[in-house]
């Protein structure tokens, strides 16, 4: 297994940053089957649980959470109280019975519209989050997350996606580090792309320079790549 330390690189963080982690095939696709879960190696997954230990926050869209029916977050030898995992939401339409919301140590966040909590009908949604002991707070977008979550005092942020979050924070001009892992597989088709496809917009696409700071591969041909941005 590649060496964590190398891969995760913390050294030149400052107190305010945001990093993206994302896994992709060869030909751009952040999925499988509709799930992440098969393109990554056991290297991989380990990187995803030592950001995790790095950050004060894990950001993370609602969609991404149901499909690949995440856990709650666990303890681990250096983190006994780990950080929260921080769900954007804008209806909170999830299965309550779900691992996520009974198989944790630490409880979650949930960021939506204000709309959303002020809306009758979904007031049991919110009662349910309340009563396992997760928060609500009010957010607009995902590039409003970030202030949100730093106004709550969660400075290292670690954004696992999916597309459409990693997408926003890149518009934003708000990802600091950026980890990519490339799957040696071949997809015929890109079945979800790492970043939502372009819109009809007036405005140019907003392009951020990043220097690539380490690369490594394991023995089954899955590559590491880390990019920091060019200050």
């Amino acid at each position: 297994m590649t060496g964590l330390n190398h891969l995760l690189g913390t050294d030149q963080d400052d107190e305010l940053t945001v990093r993206g982690i994302m896994v992709s095939t060869l030909t751009g696709s952040a999925t499988i089957k509709h799930r992440s879960q098969d393109l990554g190696n056991d290297t991989d997954h380990a990187l995803l649980m030592a950001v995790r230990d790095w950050a004060d926050v894990v950001l993370v869209g609602a969609g991404t959470v149901r499909a690949e029916d995440y856990g709650g977050v666990q303890p681990t030898p250096s983190r006994p109280r780990p950080a929260p995992i921080a769900v954007l939401s804008r209806g909170l339409d999830f299965d309550f019975h779900a691992q996520f919301f009974h198989n944790f140590t630490t409880p979650p966040i949930f960021l939506t519209p204000r709309t959303t909590l002020e809306s009758p009908a979904l007031a049991p949604q919110r009662q349910l989050i309340e009563e396992i002991g997760g928060r609500i707070l009010p957010c607009d977008s995902p590039a409003e997350a970030v202030s949100v979550l730093r106004a709550q005092g969660f400075n290292k942020i670690a954004c696992e996606g999916g597309p459409s979050v990693l997408g926003a924070l890149i518009e934003a001009d708000l990802i600091d580090v950026m980890h990519l892992t490339f799957s040696p597989i071949l997809s015929s088709r890109v079945e979800l792309p790492l970043v939502p496809l372009a819109q009809e917009k007036e405005e140019a696409a907003v392009v951020s320079h990043l220097s690539l700071e380490h690369t490594a591969v394991d023995e089954d041909s899955t590559l590491f790549l880390r990019y920091r941005r060019i200050r």
